[in-house]
């Protein structure tokens, strides 16, 4: 009775660091465009948010007339619930409406 307990308490730890599990994140991106900027929302995998932002520039938005934009530069990305640390990000996401 006693073995079986012990190799529970020694199985447990051992598969919780086995998996780490990815957690998919909303984020928000300031982008600029060929003739404005603003704050677009993506779903990414934590652990690839990075190399998602990395591949934002020439990437296409349409919006909501059917037009297409080509996204210029990104300026910075951040979890949705965090603040952007550049000002003019902070005051334009004050007026993105969700």
């Amino acid at each position: 009775m006693i073995k079986p307990i012990v190799l529970i308490f020694i199985s447990v730890p051992l598969l919780a660091d086995a998996a780490p599990i990815d957690r998919v994140q909303d984020y928000k991106c300031h982008i600029t465009l060929a003739k404005s900027e603003l704050i677009a929302f993506y779903r990414w995998e934590s652990s690839k948010a990075k190399l998602n932002m990395a591949k934002l520039p020439s990437k296409q938005l349409t919006d909501n007339l059917g037009k297409k934009h080509f996204i210029q530069d990104v300026i910075e990305c951040v979890p949705l619930s965090a603040e952007f640390s550049n000002d003019k990000s902070r005051e334009l996401d004050k007026q993105t409406p969700r």
